[in-house]
This record gives C-alpha cells, structure tokens and sequence, in this order.
C-alpha cells in the first residue's frame, strides 16, 4: 500500500544526468510513497551506509554513463540467503552488509515470522538444516532481540566476529531452545 514504503533513489558514479532519478522521486512522492533521494555522485559505499541509516523497503539505482556493470554490483550484501521456515512458518532474507567505515550489519530483509517469547538473532556455524533443535550447538554470535517479527530490521555484527566462521543466521527462541527460522549466509554475486 503506498505510503507504508519507504525508497532510496541514488546516483552512483560521477555522470550528471539526474532527471531520471529526480522524475522517478517525484512518481514515487505523487504516488504517496516515502522516499529518499541521496543526490548526485554517490559511491557504493554511500548509497550502503544510506540504506542502513534509512532502513527502506526498495532501493531505486540510476546510471547514465555506463558505468552500471562496474558500480551496481558493490551496492549489494557480502552475503545473503532465504530464511527457511524451521519451528514457525518465516520468509524473508538475511543480508550481511558493510558500510564504508567497515561496521557490519546482518539485516532481515522483509521478514514475516511468529511472535513468540526470547526470539534472539544469532549466527551459527551449523550448516543449514531442518532441524529445529542443532543452531546452538557449536560456535554462536547473540546480536540481540529480534527487533520485530514483520518487516525489515538491522543488528551490528561485533568487530571481533569473522564471518568465515558462521554459515547460518537464525532467528532462536532462546526459552524453548528451537529455531524458528534458518537462513544460509552464502556469498553474494559481485
């Protein structure tokens, strides 16, 4: 429903032509959409760390030099995967995103899960499964409460964590020790 969305319109790159992004801001503002235009010459990493300050639901990308195959590609997640439904019927992803000052962030990207008591964010080394009970049986890292079970949410991933090390991010509900969702963190396309 408009109104209920929030999008970032950026320019990657250094071309000056911006009529396209300011004629779809516009669209976008006539239409009862909430949107966010971040102006000429942005860099990858700026259009990232707008993202995770406004927290949209879409992001628009406008480029008229050319350079899209190059700049495109570094707006997207280190890592990404589909929540599987594990304990409670869940969709959304799960997008491991760098800012250019390097903190990192898991999001859960349109998720839609169960309420339920003590749900934690973690990520796990077990390999993506089906079953409800394994997620905190080896290495964990608690990023906190879930935040909300619908819509889209950012947890700081700790410096000291190697992402190498984790496969898995899960939604847990810690007082029943089961998973609720599992999503699998592999490597994004760049």
């Amino acid at each position: 429903m408009p109104g209920q969305f929030r999008i970032v319109v950026a320019k990657p790159g250094v071309d000056g032509h911006d009529s396209g992004g300011k004629v779809i801001a516009r669209v976008l503002r006539d239409t009862g959409f909430e949107f966010i235009y971040t102006g000429l010459h942005q860099t990858p990493e700026q259009i990232a760390d707008t993202t995770i300050q406004e927290d949209p639901d879409a992001v628009g990308l406008s480029c008229h030099s050319g350079a899209h195959m190059t700049l495109f590609p570094k707006v997207v997640a280190l890592a990404q995967g589909s929540f599987t439904s594990l304990e409670h019927t869940t969709t959304g992803a799960a997008l491991v995103l760098e800012l250019e000052d390097g903190t990192r962030y898991l999001r859960l990207q349109d998720l839609e899960t169960s309420n339920g008591p003590d749900l934690r964010v973690i990520l796990t080394d077990q390999p993506h499964s089906d079953d409800w009970h394994v997620w905190d049986d080896g290495e964990v890292v608690d990023l906190g409460p879930l935040k909300g079970n619908i819509g889209s949410s950012n947890y700081e991933i700790p410096t000291s964590v190697d992402l190498g090390d984790f496969v898995t991010a899960v939604i847990w509900c810690r007082r029943f020790s089961v998973g609720f969702a599992v999503a699998p963190l592999g490597s994004s396309p760049s």
